[in-house]
């Protein structure tokens, strides 16, 4: 069993998948849906220097990985990677505009 950890400034709570790569594939999903969340009120993806901010605090405050169960203790086996925050977009809001 594996459990997704994730954390931001508000709380940090975890959920369990049966296996790793279920684990990964939704503790990525859990970015993607954060940044959903956080552009749902820009105007044609032209956000404002208040929501540029709130981007770049949610990239700095908002975490997540994942741990394998083993008896009662939790191992740590896996954080996202520089890639993979780039495959899913997880990036302050200049180096996701090329700037």
């Amino acid at each position: 069993m594996y459990r997704v950890r994730w954390e931001n400034e508000f709380c940090i709570d975890s959920f369990d998948r049966p296996s790793m790569d279920e684990a990964i594939h939704d503790a990525l999903d859990l970015l993607l849906e954060w940044e959903s969340q956080e552009r749902y009120d820009w105007k044609n993806t032209q956000p404002s220097q208040e929501q540029i901010d709130r981007w770049n605090y949610m990239i700095d405050e908002c975490h997540v990985g994942v741990f394998r169960l083993d008896g009662e203790r939790l191992v740590h086996v896996w954080n996202p990677t520089e890639d993979d925050f780039k495959r899913v977009g997880w990036m302050y809001f200049d180096e996701l505009n090329g700037k």
